[in-house]
């Protein structure tokens, strides 16, 4: 069942699990009434995460989306009119037409109410403190997500940073994680970070 991917750029790493997800998918199951195909457990290393586009006539970016979503979270923002700008699917997805509920900056830096503390710099304090430190976690999806219904549940669950023999990784931890859509720009934006 579990998926091991290791490649050289996120580009190869979309191929790898187009054709596994392709030719023999673990499940097919429709949560919300949507039909999917399944890989439980991937667990994908990319090798040089400055090649970070998917580039190939099957899945073209918009790197106008790329660029404004990273820009979005490094502002902080929830805001819906922001984000739709670029794609007008966050128009969906949100449950009172005015922000995102997953808005990842928003949570990251601290402006969500739940998290209440800067985790980006506190992540960077950490990793300065103890090089080999195993704390520097951010949270994106929190207990607070259960209280109410929503369209725009999280699918990052946390990011971790380490710092090992000088090279820093990244370590996402998804709840769910589309191929199309949410691998594409995620893996952008996390090799950002």
């Amino acid at each position: 069942m579990p998926l091991f991917i290791n490649a050289k750029s996120v580009n190869e790493a979309f191929i790898k699990v187009a054709e596994r997800l392709n030719k023999k998918p673990d499940f097919i199951s429709a949560p919300r009434n949507w039909q999917t195909r399944e890989v439980m457990g991937a667990f994908i290393i990319i090798d040089n995460p400055y090649d970070r586009l998917v580039k190939n006539i099957y899945r073209k970016i918009s790197l106008r989306y790329l660029v404004g979503e990273w820009l979005w979270y490094d502002r902080g923002s929830n805001d819906l009119y922001e984000i739709s700008h670029y794609a007008s699917f966050w128009n969906n997805i949100s449950d009172n037409q005015k922000t995102a509920n997953s808005a990842y900056g928003h949570r990251i830096l601290g402006f969500n109410h739940f998290v209440g503390v800067n985790q980006w710099n506190w992540v960077k304090e950490q990793l300065i403190k103890d090089i080999e430190t195993r704390r520097a976690v951010l949270f994106i999806a929190l207990p607070s997500d259960m209280k109410t219904e929503t369209k725009d549940f999280p699918c990052t669950t946390s990011l971790q940073f380490l710092i090992r023999k000088n090279k820093l990784y990244l370590i996402a931890n998804m709840r769910s994680n589309d191929l199309v859509l949410g691998f594409t720009y995620d893996a952008a934006s996390f090799t950002l970070f």
